[in-house]
């Protein structure tokens, strides 16, 4: 996944399709969405996280949100932004002002019958449990569309209700993105430059003559062969 951001980005430059923004000939990645593990934030996720979000704006995903209840979908929102701020991992900010997550400050204060109890369903800023299709049960049938059971619907205003708003914001943090990552090779192939020059011996130039030294050892001969030539008919 890392290279081929890095490819696409590579391609982008070549084609040189930034300096005509204008056209739709961009094949770059502008958004990751990122499943994570059930029921759990592995160590594997926040290592490729870290390494991803430098490349392309992260969008974490809590898939099968139909197979938590909420008491296991709130303590996996907690691990989610737990681990977020631990490792310093960025994701896209969409700007949500009306999810709710003021219960983060007062998770591990709770008391001992609110840990037993069952919690409202949580949500999380710039996170999504989400399910797809319909998932059928005996007792009932889920579709994505019903947002007492997942973000599905959250997810899709957010990307479409106000498309401009939130599609312009994601396609400018990816620009952004995008240009730090084009300041770094800029920056290393300087530096591979200068390592090239200072591993060039200082002595590798002197060992060839200028063209103006070839022309000094010329002349010199002419005039041995000519006070030789002398010498020989005197």
């Amino acid at each position: 996944v890392l290279d081929y951001c890095d490819e696409q980005n590579c391609k982008y430059e070549e084609s040189e399709e930034f300096r005509h923004p204008d056209q739709e000939n961009d094949s770059r990645i502008h958004c990751c969405f990122y499943f994570l593990t059930p029921h759990r934030v592995s160590a594997l996720d926040c290592l490729f996280m870290k390494r991803l979000h430098s490349k392309v704006p992260i969008i974490p995903i809590v898939a099968k949100a139909d197979t938590y209840n909420n008491q296991e979908l709130e303590l996996q929102l907690y691990r989610i932004h737990q681990s977020l701020r631990e490792h310093s991992i960025k994701v896209f900010d969409f700007g949500e002002t009306q999810v709710d997550d003021s219960w983060l400050g007062n998770f591990d204060n709770r008391s001992d019958l609110e840990r037993r109890s069952e919690p409202p369903r949580r949500q999380l800023r710039n996170a999504f449990s989400v399910i797809t299709g319909e998932r059928k049960y005996p007792w009932c049938t889920l579709t994505e569309k019903e947002s007492a059971f997942c973000d599905t619907p959250r997810l899709h205003n957010v990307l479409f209700k106000n498309k401009m708003m939130s599609m312009g914001k994601l396609v400018r943090a990816a620009n952004d993105i995008h240009e730090a990552w084009r300041s770094v090779q800029v920056t290393n192939n300087d530096a591979t430059v200068r390592d090239r020059a200072r591993a060039t011996p200082r002595n590798a130039t002197q060992d060839t003559l200028p063209p103006w030294n070839f022309a000094v050892v010329i002349v010199m001969c002419i005039g041995l062969w000519g006070v030789l030539l002398l010498l020989l008919f005197d």
